[in-house]
């Protein structure tokens, strides 16, 4: 793939994020991170941002026809527009299938490209052929939604209050995270086992997959049970690591 500039490396509304994620720093009630505060935590709508912009080439807004520079002015244009949208606290169903979508497209197309430069003896046999078994000429969209082919894989590192991981979970992605501290992650694990439980109760629509949307039929106060739980193991983590790490 001779461009594959990204999103972020060209241009995000920075000025509408980060007033975004002020306006979500401000809100308590029903926030996930109300379960453990964690030092420095970062907005989801930051990094809801941040994790799409590394993934979606810069030309996906850009318009064909015209000059560049106008092209370029059109392309910053609609993708500030659709950016904005999208990284809006909680989040609209809509932004976030169609941010899917536009992340696994373009992930689908690197796939391809992968496969084109093994064929022409460019590079070696890509190691997420022989892991899904993959047999055909090109990857779409499709094939990685059922299974077929890899979904694009975050990794971070400095995980901390693993906000990066859940938003790339939502936006689609495998993510993975690393910490330190035990505290980080079961934090980080209970984050998205409640934002599960919170959709299988009815309370909000799937954040990971909002395609799942509300059920109702699971047993009364299975909520409370399961974020009781959860809880626990978060607080039980932290005293492991005041007593391993000191604090």
């Amino acid at each position: 793939m001779t461009d594959d500039k990204r999103l972020i490396e060209d241009y995000l509304p920075i000025e509408a994020i980060s007033a975004e994620s002020s306006r979500e720093k401000s809100v308590r009630k029903g926030h996930i991170s109300t379960l453990h505060l964690w030092w420095a935590r970062r907005p989801l709508v930051a990094c809801r941002a941040a994790v799409y912009g590394a993934l979606v080439p810069a030309s996906r807004f850009v318009p064909n026809g015209g000059s560049d520079e106008k092209k370029k002015s059109l392309g910053r244009a609609n993708s500030a527009k659709f950016v904005k949208d999208l990284c809006k606290y909680p989040g609209g169903p809509r932004a976030i299938e169609e941010a899917q979508r536009h992340i696994l497209v373009a992930h689908a197309d690197r796939l391809t490209q992968e496969l084109v430069d093994w064929r022409a003896e460019k590079t070696t046999k890509p190691g997420w052929v022989e892991e899904f078994k993959f047999s055909g000429v090109t990857v779409t969209m499709e094939d990685i939604t059922a299974g077929r082919a890899p979904r694009p894989r975050v990794l971070d590192m400095f995980a901390g209050g693993g906000t990066i991981p859940l938003e790339a979970l939502r936006l689609g992605c495998e993510a993975y995270e690393a910490g330190a501290r035990h505290t980080a992650g079961a934090y980080n694990s209970a984050r998205v086992l409640i934002a599960r439980t919170q959709s299988l109760c009815g309370q909000q629509r799937h954040p990971i997959d909002p395609r799942v949307g509300n059920v109702r039929n699971h047993e009364p106060g299975l909520c409370e049970a399961y974020t009781f739980v959860i809880s626990e193991v978060v607080i039980r983590a932290k005293s492991k690591d005041e007593t391993t790490l000191g604090g």
